[in-house]
């Protein structure tokens, strides 16, 4: 069991291990070979605060500290990022057997929570968005070259894959079979980013609107169907998370409404493209959609809390081209 109150995990692709996050920023490793390592975190570790790393920048009001675990695709190294309100704002390269710090590179700033996606195995690359407010602070890509980090647009001396796209905030995240960067942005804009360039280059994939507009076949039975779950005055978006299958990108579909005067956004349904052109491929309306209890989606995995009761699903590809169901299908 973890020594402290923890605020997040990561599990090993091979299941070898699961990488806790204790509030301190402590980080432990849980073997399954029984074995358990820490990396010092608290007032314990001090040595890189004087290396040109920043202090902070972007965190909470309320002065907590902010981290994220992530493994890469190939199992072969753990990213752990940390900010604190009195020290550093930086990524780590962790060794995914010991815990041992293997390379360190600074950052200039954070922002709240954290969007973070692998691309496929073999790659090393994690891709990493964090915002404030309705602004994207960073927006990353990290990767391991020759056993050494390597950063792509997290420092103002590179432009970052954020510079070009349509929206302010950054609300999905993802890897193409290509390797480019797929982002969804708060103007429900689907962008494919080639984050390698030396200025990295933008397509557009798809709009929001044209995706859920229920007025074109063939998507006019599902989203008819969606609009049919609530009130007149609630609208349909793409809001993220994003998970992909192949060429195959799922994008979760929020509804939004007002509840006690504030707005209410709940997931509702997955709508499916294919990456290289993107086509419409179809839509997927979540079981227990209708109900008031929020939905969770992550890497396909659906978890939805039912009164006392959890239901967990996982989204699995159809067995035709494109991967998924269309109308008339039977799965």
């Amino acid at each position: 069991m973890p020594t402290g109150p923890y605020r997040e995990l990561a599990v090993h692709p091979a299941g070898e291990s699961i990488a806790i996050l204790c509030d301190d920023l402590t980080v432990e490793l849980w073997c399954s070979r029984g074995e358990a390592y820490r990396y010092p975190g608290g007032s314990t570790e001090r040595d890189g605060w004087t290396d040109g790393t920043s202090r902070g920048q972007g965190i909470a009001d309320d002065g907590r500290c902010a981290g994220w675990l992530q493994f890469t695709a190939d199992g072969s190294y753990l990213l752990f990022g940390e900010a604190r309100p009195d020290g550093p704002v930086r990524l780590n390269l962790l060794d995914v057997r010991t815990l041992t710090r293997i390379g360190t590179v600074p950052l200039e700033t954070w922002g709240e929570g954290v969007e973070v996606a692998c691309a496929p195995a073999p790659s090393t690359a994690v891709a990493f968005a964090a915002c404030s407010g309705d602004d994207t602070v960073i927006l990353a890509v990290a990767e391991v070259v020759e056993g050494r980090l390597r950063v792509y647009g997290a420092d103002s001396r590179s432009s970052s894959p954020a510079a070009d796209i349509p929206g302010e905030r950054v609300t999905g995240i993802a890897f193409s079979p290509a390797g480019e960067l797929v982002v969804l942005d708060s103007d429900a804009y689907v962008s494919a980013v080639r984050w390698r360039d030396p200025v990295p280059s933008r397509r557009d994939l798809a709009g929001g609107y044209e995706l859920l507009r229920a007025d074109v076949e063939p998507r006019r039975p599902f989203v008819a169907g969606l609009r049919a779950l609530g009130t007149d005055d609630e609208e349909l978006s793409l809001g993220g998370p994003m998970f992909v299958r192949g060429r195959t990108l799922a994008a979760v579909v929020e509804r939004e409404r007002w509840i006690g005067g504030d707005l209410d956004w709940r997931s509702v349904a997955l709508v499916f493209l294919d990456i290289p052109t993107g086509e419409w491929l179809g839509f997927l309306e979540l079981p227990g959609a209708e109900r008031d209890e929020p939905i969770l989606l992550r890497d396909g995995i659906v978890c939805q809390s039912i009164g006392e009761r959890t239901r967990v699903a996982r989204w699995l590809p159809a067995d035709r081209p494109g991967g998924v169901y269309l109308p008339g299908d039977r799965p």
